[in-house]
């Protein structure tokens, strides 16, 4: 998982093994540069119940996800901005 350092712009990476369970998971799938962008949030809970935070980049389940997405009319990108550091969405 990444979390975001902001005055530095900089992600930071933790990696997890083990099993957990998903307490939630939130996110949003748009486009940067004509390619798929997912920008998604996970939240797991281990078996002394710590939950663990940030930017899911990749996990493997063993049992099951349920996870609902919502499709909206138009078109969502993102774009780079300087002064955060980060991809932003852009409704333009």
């Amino acid at each position: 998982m990444d979390y975001l350092i902001q005055v530095k712009k900089k992600y930071y990476s933790a990696n997890y093994t083990g099993d957990y369970e998903i307490v939630s998971l939130t996110g949003s799938i748009s486009t940067m540069d004509g390619k798929l962008y997912n920008h998604i949030h996970l939240s797991a809970g281990d078996k002394d119940n710590k939950v663990y935070g940030g930017h899911l980049n990749k996990a493997v389940v063993s049992a099951t996800c349920e996870m609902f997405i919502h499709i909206v009319d138009g078109k969502v990108n993102r774009k780079f901005n300087e002064e955060v550091g980060i991809n932003l969405l852009d409704f333009n």
